[in-house]
């Protein structure tokens, strides 16, 4: 399915204890099956952001609260981790956590702000899994749509990364998850299978 790339103008809410920006879930898709799997949500350290552009000028014109808008970028901070690392709004590694407990369907969720005080951008996104249907009871969860969910929101975020609406490196983006996202009774953790698919297409 086809990117949807037209809902970057979406609520971003400020935490002022965690320092961080996050966008509420969007869809990764222009037609998901299942929309409440198929979304994605993106935290950033409020050290990369000047602002929300809300009226679509250029400027930041919101700083805090819960508002409608685009993140206006500042290319020149730094964040230093807790390891020595510094990084900018061009060098920040990419976390993406993948669900699939089990193998099952991920409803979607709000990034967590974690990750927020190491520099790091931080993703939450959505899976269709074994026990997915459809409205009208047709199965949806057939291997490989965990997967393909899971690339989608990567892709989500490395287009809007590009296109300057998200901060982040795109050739750093580390997969994380547990259980069925992890490893799951020897079988390949969806971690891992995600971190192949993009070093396949990154060659």
């Amino acid at each position: 399915d086809a990117l949807n790339l037209s809902n970057m103008n979406a609520e971003w809410t400020y935490s002022d204890s965690a320092d961080a920006w996050t966008l509420s879930v969007v869809t990764a898709v222009t037609n998901p099956e299942i929309e409440d799997e198929q979304g994605v949500s993106v935290c950033v350290p409020g050290a990369y952001v000047k602002g929300v552009d809300t009226n679509s000028d250029g400027e930041a014109d919101a700083m805090s609260g819960t508002v409608n808008g685009n993140l206006v970028i500042d290319y020149d901070a730094t964040v230093t981790s807790t390891n020595g690392q510094v990084y900018t709004a061009k060098t920040a590694p990419v976390i993406i956590n993948t669900g699939a407990a089990g193998y099952s369907e991920q409803r979607n969720q709000t990034a967590s702000s974690t990750y927020a005080a190491e520099g790091y951008i931080n993703v939450a996104c959505g899976n269709r899994g074994k026990q997915s249907t459809l409205s009208d009871g047709a199965f949806t969860g057939d291997a490989p749509s965990c997967l393909v969910d899971q690339k989608n929101a990567v892709r989500f975020v490395k287009y809007n990364i590009l296109l300057g609406n998200l901060p982040g490196s795109v050739d750093y983006f580390v997969s994380t998850g547990g259980s069925g996202g992890g490893c799951n009774a020897g079988f390949a953790g969806l971690a891992a299978l995600a971190a192949l698919a993009l070093i396949k297409k990154s060659k």
